[in-house]
């Protein structure tokens, strides 16, 4: 790990602005000095959140499983186990597969950007790392948490009637979207506009469906910009995928509760 004072505190005099909603933070590092600095930037940006540490590979992976945070930050070289197969592993679980992951790391090795994205993490931020690059990331990321994502089941149990046919209705749903976010992700990689249009198309209608209405927007959206095969950006289909992602995990989530 580099030195403590890789981390660089520019503090201003008030919160940067007032935000009401609590989210569970991560950062693994195993130095003592960094973690209070980003403990501290978090706290600026997030006051109402709660923040976990983890001082080395094991106990990051540990916690991601025990906490379910809404983001990590990763530092790279850490003791007993790397941010790299930290992340791996918790890649490897299905809840672990839509947390924002960042990568802490010196910035001095050549092709490190590319071996923190292949070993799945969706960002880095080189260090020293100051309070708008922690900002930043935060806004970034947590705009596609699952906390900021949007649906009423309520809505469609209210409009069954019968219990047992809402659970049928979230089970195939969940079954559905999972079928299609992988159609999605070959329509991208074959570049076929028109597929991916009618996959969107597809997606949208079961998330109306669930009163999942911003993420439909989201799929319209895609819809219409491949049927004029206009470019969809990388920021804007991972934001999407990953929201189907925790989409589908709430769908679980809500079958298990009344199981």
């Amino acid at each position: 790990t580099a030195p403590s004072d890789n981390l660089h505190y520019a503090a201003p005099q008030e919160t940067l602005y007032q935000n009401n909603q609590s989210f569970t933070i991560l950062v693994a590092d195993d130095n003592r000095v960094n973690l209070m600095l980003a403990r501290t930037m978090i706290s600026k940006v997030l006051p109402h959140s709660q923040v976990l540490e983890a001082l080395n590979g094991r106990e990051a992976v540990d916690q991601a499983f025990a906490k379910n945070p809404d983001l990590i930050f990763m530092d790279i070289q850490m003791p007993e186990m790397s941010g790299y197969a930290a992340t791996r592993l918790i890649r490897d679980q299905e809840k672990g597969k839509a947390i924002p992951i960042i990568a802490l790391t010196a910035g001095t090795v050549k092709g490190e950007r590319e071996r923190c994205l292949e070993a799945g993490m969706n960002d880095y931020l080189s260090k020293p790392i100051l309070l708008k690059d922690v900002e930043s990331m935060l806004h970034k990321h947590l705009s596609t948490s699952k906390k900021s994502i949007h649906w009423n089941f309520e809505s469609l149990r209210s409009a069954l009637g019968d219990e047992s046919t809402f659970q049928q209705i979230l089970l195939l749903a969940r079954e559905n979207l999972a079928d299609l976010q992988e159609d999605l992700t070959e329509d991208l990689q074959t570049h076929n506009s028109e597929q991916i249009a009618h996959t969107a198309h597809s997606i949208r209608g079961v998330l109306l469906n669930l009163g999942a209405n911003d993420l439909a927007e989201e799929a319209g959206k895609i819809e219409q910009s491949a049927k004029i095969r206009q470019p969809l950006s990388p920021d804007q289909i991972d934001g999407f995928q990953r929201k189907l992602r925790m989409l589908g995990e709430a769908l679980q989530e809500e079958v298990e509760l009344d199981l």
